[in-house]
């Protein structure tokens, strides 16, 4: 702990191999870390800030949490960078493949710059209502002294709701009725561009 920084860290298990000739035929010196976390913080002295999170999926009713959000990404809001990966993941309600997230933020003295990016593969929910090969979801945003802009994407790969094929690049905000359940509406995004804030979110489906 410092006046401008502070940081921690912790191993759960801590295994260094000390004997030689063991019977797993490990090297000696060789290490085993299981279950590692840290954080830290720094206070510095920037133009700006910026945030770029994303995540697979979440499901919430209300104000409680049903699902926390599956491998999220974030940066500091002095920029950076983050990739979360998540295998298969068995959910009260279907599957998924693997899920990617990534972040990124960058302040240089003459612009801010964020992007958030979140592929699922094999997405499988209601026992087959709503189906993906892959869903990939990006937002982009950037402010700099001409001015604020940015840009949000979907792209659904063989997407299936109710057993009706969806379009590879759906339209903002469309709304598709899942059978028996309710609806879903495809690429839902978030604009909000002045001339001190780019904030640029999107969902590929809000169900």
């Amino acid at each position: 702990n410092g006046s401008k920084s502070t940081s921690g860290t912790v191993n759960m298990i801590y295994i260094r191999v000390t004997v030689a000739n063991n019977q797993l035929g490990l090297p000696v010196h060789a290490q085993i870390i299981i279950g590692h976390v840290d954080s830290s913080e720094n206070i510095e002295p920037a133009p700006g800030t910026v945030q770029a999170e994303s995540y697979g999926l979440y499901t919430g009713v209300g104000n409680q949490v049903v699902v926390s959000p599956l491998a999220p990404a974030s940066t500091g809001c002095v920029g950076g960078s983050s990739q979360n990966i998540l295998a298969t993941k068995t959910l009260p309600f279907g599957t998924t493949g693997v899920i990617t997230d990534t972040a990124n933020g960058s302040i240089t003295a003459s612009e801010r710059t964020a992007s958030g990016q979140s592929t699922i593969s094999g997405l499988n929910l209601f026992g087959g209502l709503i189906k993906a090969d892959k869903v990939v979801t990006s937002a982009n945003s950037y402010i700099n002294s001409m001015g604020s802009g940015g840009s949000t994407s979907v792209t659904l790969i063989n997407a299936t709701i109710g057993g009706v094929a969806q379009s590879q690049h759906p339209a903002p905000n469309t709304t598709i009725t899942v059978p028996g359940l309710g609806y879903a509406t495809i690429n839902e995004p978030t604009h909000v561009l002045d001339s001190t804030s780019a904030i640029q979110g999107v969902y590929a489906m809000d169900i």
